[in-house]
Order: structure tokens, then C-alpha cells, then sequence
């Protein structure tokens, strides 16, 4: 449980609203967008089938 409240308290200093750390932001806002590039490239075009239309 300590180690949760302390992982807490340093997102909280990292997305201060007074002072915010825009590069620990657009870090992990990078992480994301990479992950979901790799996902998406990954996966390749998904082909749908029409539904069977009584």
C-alpha cells in the first residue's frame, strides 16, 4: 500500500497544475501514440463482412 501512495504523489507532482512538466507529458503522450501505431500496423487491415440481411 506504501508503494501505491507514493507512485501517487510523484504523478501528482509531475502533472501539477501550477507547475506542470510538459516533458514527462508529451513523453508518455509518445509512449502512447507508438504503442498504438505498433497495434494498429500490427493488427493490419481488418476485413468486415456484411451482415445477413433477412
Amino acid at each position: 500500500m506504501g508503494k501505491s501512495t507514493v507512485i501517487l504523489k510523484r504523478l501528482s507532482k509531475v502533472f501539477n497544475r501550477e507547475e506542470p512538466q510538459m516533458s514527462v507529458i508529451l513523453a508518455c503522450l509518445l509512449i502512447l501514440a507508438l504503442i498504438s501505431i505498433i497495434l494498429a500496423v500490427g493488427l493490419g487491415p481488418v476485413s468486415v463482412a456484411p451482415a445477413a440481411v433477412a
